[in-house]
């Protein structure tokens, strides 16, 4: 037989991907997410100008042994005063927490630890206070329920979340 005279082509069949491993694909979208968690965490430690701001006491940042008892208390209480970042109620809480872990052994240690307790719950609301006033009453009532129920303001703190909640 004759052929038309068209010059026909012989094609490859398409090449198949390799599909890669169930592991390798969860290995990559973990480094994905640990790369973008990196991301924000770097953004997030740098004050923005968006960012409520709380006014600092007139304490000091470093522990002095004679004041609270034994240099081990102030060590321990130094440890908790390094969670506390700029304008982060999360780190507060967390310190809050530490701190609660320390044994005082005298009536001085249980007041400087008090102190400081204290310090950073009234911290965390003033961060609270200032996402009200950005009106994120959502990001403000779960700041401000980080308060502890034994601090001195924590009333005043339930009062000022029931307000923001009937905004929401």
């Amino acid at each position: 037989m004759m052929g038309t005279g068209a010059i026909v082509k012989k094609t490859r069949p398409a090449r198949r991907r390799k599909k890669a491993s169930h592991w390798l694909q969860v290995g990559f979208l973990l480094t994905l997410i640990f790369a973008a968690g990196g991301g924000i965490f770097a953004l997030s430690s740098k004050r923005s100008v968006n960012e409520p701001s709380i006014a600092r006491s007139g304490s000091s940042d470093a522990a002095d042994p004679a004041a609270i008892g034994t240099s081990g208390i102030a060590a321990e209480l130094q440890q908790a005063k390094l969670f506390v970042k700029p304008g982060d109620a999360t780190s507060r809480y967390q310190a809050i927490l530490a701190a609660r872990k320390i044994v005082p052994t005298t009536p001085a240690a249980t007041t400087e630890i008090q102190q400081s307790i204290e310090q950073w719950s009234q911290e965390i609301y003033q961060i609270a206070q200032g996402y009200a006033t950005q009106q994120h009453w959502r990001l403000a009532i779960d700041t401000a329920r980080m308060v502890p129920k034994d601090a001195t303001n924590y009333q005043t703190v339930q009062a000022t979340m029931s307000e923001w909640q009937g905004k929401l």
